[in-house]
């Protein structure tokens, strides 16, 4: 009995230690398509080009961009749009940037967000993210979470600066910081 409590206990803290570094999840990607679906900015007529930025030198990063991959897979029905994955290596950012509608930070970027949001901003791109980091630091305009619920977070400074609007709907599903 003992032996079957520290094995419990030891496959729980193994799991609370795998959700800290969580990689996103189905219903996130829900959620960043139907923020497609507001954005004003976005054609919504066609399928939304999803610019998923990555390292591939980083364990993190990686793990999340192969999460995204497999949750879009060859497209992903959201609301009012669908969205296709689009692979984007942070060094071919500057090239690929033209070619997508918005991008969706992965997690374990904290070093290269800076550099991300100047090319956004430089090409007047939506950026978003699960990683709260990216939009807490003005780095992502929209932050999404559902660990209690789904909530959608917007740096207001970081829209405005862009230029981006989104539909009036949208103001009331968002948590301004």
């Amino acid at each position: 009995m003992k032996k079957t409590l520290l094995s419990l206990s030891a496959l729980a803290l193994c799991a609370m230690s795998l959700d800290a570094n969580a990689a996103t999840e189905a219903k996130e990607m829900q959620v960043v398509g139907k923020v497609a679906g507001f954005a004003n900015s976005i054609d919504k007529s066609k399928p939304v080009q999803l610019g998923v930025v990555f390292d591939g030198a980083n364990a993190t990063s990686q793990a999340d961009f192969d999460a995204v991959k497999g949750i879009i897979g060859a497209g992903l029905k959201t609301g009012k749009v669908t969205i296709n994955f689009v692979p984007v290596a942070i060094s071919e950012l500057g090239s690929k940037v033209t070619s997508v509608d918005m991008l969706f930070v992965t997690e374990g970027l904290s070093g290269k967000m800076a550099e991300i949001n100047s090319v956004a901003k430089n090409n007047k791109k939506l950026t978003v993210s699960t990683d709260m980091s990216c939009v807490e630091t003005g780095n992502c305009l929209v932050g999404v979470d559902v660990s209690s619920g789904v909530k959608v977070f917007l740096n207001r400074a970081s829209v405005d600066a862009i230029g981006i609007e989104f539909d009036a709907a949208f103001k009331f599903m968002v948590k301004e910081i």
